[in-house]
């Protein structure tokens, strides 16, 4: 059973369509529809559930996107809207919209129309139908007049003129008095028993829905003649329209001095003959859009969607966070896509099949952000995104308004403890905490969010992130420590002041009894004055000091490493380094402040922490390092490495990412299985 609300501006072109959808609709599937007019303060009841909303016409546009959003339904929107396009999850515009086809768009060869139910041998009528004054076309009541009197003159047939809503009395009035033999219908009436009894028809050029709807009867069509309207820098798209039409043989042109006799009698039928494949193409365009919202609708239930969000993809532990994530997707038939602004990792992705949108989201500039909101609702509109996963705070403020519009929640992973002082600092990162769920990365970051961002701390869920202990593993036959005459230290680390390359070096300056070799390693993007300046400080070392630029595999220097350090002079929400050298057994040292205590394995405590740039206390709890003996040393790398299997194992944080992932979809009710 699909469920439908159709939401009406009660005006008859706009209605007849939304009908015909109805119709349409009713001949495909077991269907339950309501109807909302927003000319009434009508609303729903509050037990409604919808699977589409379809309005039409651009007074019902903001109704249909707030109720779609409110029932996590399809928005349609009949005709072209005048809101953003990307709003709308379909849209079904007729061919002289000028809309291209794509995923949101079907273009119809004209309004859609309820297939006529009398059969053509029982008709008997002649038929005008009559528009009025319109911005395509100039009014000309003597010309309509004198047309209708040569039209009429074919007596074998009794003539009705229909009038609209925009015709004006004084035209009706006028027919009524030179045209006696001629019955005129009013604006009100209901004129589809007309149409289906009419075996000749006539049309004013003005309005396109009444030139279909007598398509529809499958008999031929004449068009009044009217001059049309200069459009200035604008086309006339109406005009256009009768111009097809006319290619396509499936009207016929009034013209000056000659009798006119659109009939199946007529002797100008030969010539002109309709297309009955064009006809039926037009009569089956409301059975065509059925089937393309219901296809629609189908993908929504069927198909789970996550789009991750991140400034970019050039490397580093959150860009890696994303691209495991986006693989363990992809290996459960979770359809996934990443938006970002594009960096190397993109590669990557490729191999999973995971697709990636390149939006300026790393951008700060509030205009920017504004207009990357609705570059994102576009995407999660033509593919389908049914959860937006953000993992920075500015492209968190885009996906927030993304998610205000399109209905469609986010969730957001808090990575880092950020700056909070001053207050507007605080409410700049508040766009993390406002989605539906805050993944911390780590209890210290939990702590943190707890006590900075109390009011709104209450759906914050902690996933540890985590390393592959099946790629981050000591080889086999050097699973013992080895003696070795070098000790030899390794930093992992962007070269960035925070890192605390300078304090290791000073420090080390102190530690004289033993032959030591210290590796940095990292990348050194947009940071080169500051690494030339760790360079300079080097040479004066007593110790060997060797540089290595960023590398993706860093399993090998762990594994030769007999301590691997951190000094940063902040504290961090999460140490990926750290994890990853217990994995492969290797002792760390690290500040005593941020999350160390939390992913640091209890027997390595005692040794791995120092007080955060205090030079005596690393030199110490180096120098109890470095004492350790062989075999004691090997008992804290094996606890260590389990320590990290059952913590931080990168299918844990994965698994518990998607596990959420399908409780939010379950609770919204946009996904039938999984």
């Amino acid at each position: 059973m699909i469920s439908i609300c159709f939401v009406t501006d009660n005006k008859t072109g706009h209605r007849k369509q939304l009908e015909a959808l109805e119709c349409a609709f009713k001949e495909q599937v077991p269907i339950a529809t309501s109807w909302i007019d927003i000319n009434t303060d009508q609303q729903p009841s509050s037990e409604s559930t919808f699977d589409i909303l379809i309005g039409a016409g651009h007074s019902t546009h903001k109704a249909v996107l707030s109720l779609a959003k409110q029932y996590q339904a399809l928005s349609c929107s009949v005709m072209s809207p005048s809101l953003p396009h990307g709003l709308f999850d379909a849209i079904i515009a007729p061919r002289h919209d000028k809309l291209k086809n794509s995923e949101r768009v079907l273009t119809t060869k004209g309004p859609l129309i309820k297939k006529s139910a009398i059969a053509s041998d029982t008709r008997s009528e002649g038929l005008i139908l009559l528009g009025g004054q319109s911005k395509h076309f100039i009014w000309d009541e003597e010309k309509i007049i004198k047309q209708i009197t040569t039209i009429s003159q074919d007596d074998s047939l009794p003539w009705s003129v229909s009038c609209s809503r925009r015709t004006p009395v004084s035209t009706a009035q006028a027919i009524q008095q030179q045209l006696s033999h001629i019955k005129i219908i009013e604006a009100t009436a209901d004129i589809e028993p007309i149409l289906a009894s009419a075996k000749s028809i006539w049309v004013s050029p003005d309005s396109i829905n009444m030139m279909y709807e007598a398509l529809n009867t499958q008999e031929p069509v004449g068009v009044l003649q009217l001059k049309s309207k200069r459009r200035i820098l604008r086309r006339n798209k109406v005009l256009n329209e009768l111009k097809t039409l006319e290619q396509e043989n499936l009207i016929f042109r009034y013209i000056e001095d000659k009798a006119p006799a659109p009939s199946h009698n007529s002797k100008h039928q030969s010539s002109h003959a309709p297309s009955s494949e064009a006809q039926s193409a037009i009569i089956n365009e409301a059975e065509r859009a059925v089937h393309w919202l219901l296809k629609k609708v189908e993908q929504r239930k069927a198909a789970p969607h996550v789009a991750q969000i991140l400034p970019a993809l050039h490397g580093g532990g959150v860009e890696r966070g994303t691209i495991e994530l986006a693989e363990h997707l992809s290996s459960n038939h979770i359809k996934s896509s990443v938006i970002s602004s594009g960096g190397k990792l993109t590669k990557e992705l490729n191999l999973f099949n995971v697709r990636h949108h390149t939006l300026p989201v790393h951008s700060k500039n509030p205009v920017r952000i504004i207009l990357n909101a609705f570059a994102m609702v576009r995407l999660i509109k033509e593919h389908g995104i049914n959860l937006l996963h953000v993992r920075s705070r500015a492209p968190a403020w885009s996906t927030l308004l993304a998610s205000k519009l399109s209905g469609v929640p986010y969730v957001a992973t808090f990575h880092g403890v950020y700056g909070h002082q001053p207050a507007a600092k605080r409410f700049y990162n508040s766009a993390m905490l406002r989605g539906v769920r805050t993944i911390a990365v780590s209890q210290f970051v939990e702590r943190h969010i707890q006590s900075t961002y109390p009011a709104l701390a209450n759906h914050i869920v902690t996933i540890n992130r985590g390393v592959d202990t099946h790629f981050f593993k000591p080889a086999q036959e050097q699973s013992q420590p080895k003696e070795k005459e070098v000790f030899t230290l390794l930093m992992p680390a962007r070269f960035t002041r925070l890192k605390g390359h300078a304090f290791v070096l000073k420090a080390l300056e102190q530690f004289n009894n033993t032959r030591v070799e210290l590796i940095f390693i990292g990348d050194k993007t947009g940071k080169d004055d500051y690494y030339k300046e760790i360079q300079k400080l080097s040479e004066s070392s007593c110790h060997t000091v060797r540089f290595v630029e960023h590398q993706k595999n860093l399993q090998p220097f762990y594994e030769n490493a007999d301590v691997v350090l951190s000094a940063t002079t902040k504290p961090e929400s999460f140490g990926r380094t750290i994890i990853e050298a217990q994995a492969m057994k290797t002792f760390v040292l690290a500040p005593d402040h941020g999350t160390s205590r939390d992913i640091i394995a209890p027997e390595l405590i005692p040794y791995a922490l120092y007080k955060a740039q205090n030079e005596s206390s690393f030199i110490a709890a180096l120098q109890k390092i470095y004492t350790l003996s062989t075999d004691k040393r090997s008992l804290v790398g094996d606890n260590a490495h389990a320590f990290v299997q059952t913590h931080f194992e990168k299918s844990q944080t994965t698994q518990k990412t998607l596990q959420l992932y399908k409780e939010l979809w379950q609770k919204s009710a946009m996904v039938s299985k999984l």
